[in-house]
């Protein structure tokens, strides 16, 4: 009897010591699976992701659990279940611009394509799926499979924004203000195109209904010279 008190209480320090030793270590492989991803806004990235391939896929989730509404709900990245996607589950600011790069997920390629980012695509991106289940249940639970963090740069200027900068800073004008000259500029410019073009075509159109009969009076003329020419026979 006194053994067995005294290895009770170094039995539930065993068992609580392995508890906690298996938690850090299941924490450390979910921050070993967490990846990094910098993109540039504007362009297209790959949330990559390999889910199980022991079992179809029945449930896929791509979540950004910053994005959950005040009733708890989940924004979804991306939901897909019974063969297809719900759009309608989608947060409107992926509605339209997110797909899996594999849709029928062969392998258990779960990856997950997002188009035109922007600075409000930054986060963390979750993908949970859930597997056809054999048993009583119809569906297993939900599980974590990747974790990935996304940070979206801003693209900076483009090469037309940087001249323009440079053309203003030259003319000593404000953006603003350039730009309302330029604006003006092409305004004057087209204005002057379309008074060029009316005038040549008028002065085009006067050529040729005046042409003919400024020409007729030097006809007459010279058929009339003609004719006086021909009076006598010994001219003709």
């Amino acid at each position: 009897m006194l053994l067995s008190s005294l290895m009770a209480p170094s039995f539930l320090l065993l068992s609580h010591v392995l508890i906690l030793f298996v938690l850090v270590h299941a924490s450390e492989d979910l921050r070993g699976n967490m990846r990094e991803v910098k993109v540039k806004a504007g362009e297209e990235v790959t949330l990559e992701c390999q889910g199980p391939t022991h079992a179809p896929i029945e449930v896929l989730k791509w979540i950004r659990p910053d994005l959950m509404s005040d009733r708890g709900l989940e924004g979804y990245v991306f939901f897909y279940r019974d063969e297809r996607s719900h759009e309608s589950y989608h947060h409107q600011l992926f509605v339209g611009r997110v797909e899996l790069r594999d849709p029928e997920m062969k392998d258990g390629d779960v990856s997950l394509i997002l188009r035109n980012v922007s600075t409000n695509d930054t986060g963390r991106y979750e993908g949970h799926v859930s597997v056809s289940n054999t048993g009583r249940r119809k569906r297993a639970q939900s599980e974590l499979w990747c974790v990935i963090k996304l940070t979206v740069e801003d693209s900076g200027p483009t090469h037309e924004e940087t001249w323009f900068r440079q053309i203003a800073q030259v003319l000593g004008l404000e953006e603003n203000h350039l730009l309302y000259v330029l604006v003006s500029v092409a305004v004057v410019v087209i204005l002057l195109t379309g008074l060029c073009c009316s005038v040549i075509k008028k002065y085009k159109n006067r050529s040729q209904n005046y042409g003919p009969s400024m020409r007729e009076p030097e006809e007459m003329a010279m058929k009339a010279q003609d004719s006086h020419s021909c009076d006598s026979p010994s001219h003709c």
